[in-house]
């Protein structure tokens, strides 16, 4: 073998070492950030509900905030090793202060599912899924949270329209037609749905064109422009109500 082809063949071996000192190895989870705020859908034996969780990731360690009916508001901490996530926070039962905790397998940087045990009495699952419209908050204009008729106007007309028929100035760019919002309760045998409809808001509900450029998810946008979760249930509460006002 000649002193060039040895030269070429150590290079070779030489690479191929490097390659694979770096190379992800087979079953190593992704690096995974989960820092921001994620909507879950949780089902447990005392029913369904959608909390609103904002998680802010250093490394293994993860902090944050929960937000629910059912449960209220309260700090998180847990961690995040690999693709293993558990946090835990004391939550507001009916008045009486419970441990909560959520253990959860994260698949990717929009989506996880798990389980969650509460005072180690009840159990239930969930799924969860990011709002993804952080970027949209500083876009948004600010309003009153408590004129539901100010946040309509500013936030819903141009899709749903002034009246909420549906014939916003944009509806008709729209892949998804806008419903008539004033029909809410004719289409539900004379009954508004005011829980489908504040989950549809919140965005726990998956509804067409919501959750996209052309309709966001108001939920996660409110949480974003108010910085306060209580401020965030005020609004929805108030959306919901003026929509209940204007059914015919």
């Amino acid at each position: 073998m000649t002193r060039k082809s040895l030269k070429t063949s150590f290079l070779a071996t030489a690479l191929l070492f490097v390659s694979l000192a770096v190379a992800p190895r087979a079953g190593q989870a992704p690096n995974i950030d989960i820092t921001g705020t994620w909507i879950f859908d949780v089902v447990t034996d005392a029913g369904a509900s959608a909390p609103m969780v904002t998680f802010k990731q250093e490394g293994e360690k993860v902090t944050g905030h929960y937000s629910s009916q059912t449960l209220g508001e309260a700090d998180l901490a847990g961690t995040l090793k690999g693709q293993d996530l558990t946090f835990t926070f004391m939550g507001n039962l009916q008045g009486m202060s419970v441990p909560v905790t959520y253990n959860a397998t994260v698949s990717s940087h929009d989506a996880m599912k798990g389980t969650l045990d509460i005072a180690m009495v009840a159990q239930g699952t969930f799924s969860a899924r990011p709002a993804q419209l952080h970027g949209e908050v500083e876009s948004i204009p600010p309003t009153s949270a408590a004129d539901a008729r100010q946040m309509f106007q500013t936030y819903c007309a141009a899709c749903h329209g002034k009246e909420g028929k549906g014939d916003g100035p944009v509806a008709k760019t729209l892949k998804a037609t806008p419903p008539d919002l004033t029909k809410l309760s004719a289409r539900n045998r004379g009954t508004f749905p005011a829980i489908k409809v504040r989950r549809s808001i919140e965005g726990a509900i998956e509804v067409p064109a919501h959750g996209t450029p052309d309709m966001p998810v108001w939920g996660a946008l409110f949480v974003g422009l108010d910085h306060d979760p209580a401020l965030k249930e005020l609004r929805i509460d108030k959306l919901t109500d003026y929509l209940q006002s204007i059914q015919k």
